[in-house]
């Protein structure tokens, strides 16, 4: 430790070990951010990185203004967490509005990587929910992209699994023209 330390906050000591301890006792975002971001010791950054995912967390389960949940679920890289939102809703035929959301903003968070989950979300009667999955760009299945365009309710949303086939490359293949069929229904 050196005479600077002494003067400085704990989250700027010299030592790594000192700093990823003291980052656990930290509940400011934006501080987190910074720290994130300046710092050069990758474990004390991935401490940083966990306490920020704890506190999106908590905003979520504290059930906060829905446009704040929505925010910091987007946010959240913990992929367990994710995973978990999303099979607590599809466990529960009856969810509140508030699961639904929770869970809308879990299928469409880049974070959630696990592609065989996206699918059977992808086959939900709820529209809302396929969608969210139609949003994440780890859902590179067609076949998915292509039930969600056919199942559509809107033109709006045939026409994003349209756009979804032509970005993975399956514009010449009968899953788009099935979907484009239903998406020009669908348009009038």
């Amino acid at each position: 430790m050196g005479f600077g330390d002494l003067f400085k906050p704990k989250y700027k000591h010299s030592n790594p070990d000192v700093r990823k301890e003291a980052i656990t006792k930290l509940d400011d975002l934006k501080l987190l951010g910074e720290i994130v971001r300046n710092e050069n010791n990758e474990e004390v950054k991935e401490a940083a990185l966990n306490k920020m995912d704890e506190i999106y967390i908590s905003i979520v389960e504290s059930r906060a203004p829905e446009k704040e949940q929505r925010d910091a679920i987007r946010k959240i890289r913990n992929e367990d967490y994710l995973i978990k939102v999303v099979k607590s809703y599809d466990e529960s035929p009856l969810s509140s509005r508030y699961t639904k959301w929770v869970c809308i903003g879990a299928l469409g968070n880049s974070n959630l990587t696990d592609e065989s989950l996206l699918c059977k979300m992808a086959e939900n009667d709820d529209s809302f929910i396929r969608m969210g999955c139609l949003f994440n760009d780890n859902l590179k299945d067609p076949y998915a992209s292509c039930y969600i365009g056919k199942h559509a309710r809107d033109f709006r949303d045939a026409n994003d699994a349209l756009r979804k086939l032509e970005r993975l490359g399956y514009k010449d293949k009968p899953c788009y023209d099935s979907v484009l069929r239903n998406a020009q229904r669908l348009h009038g």
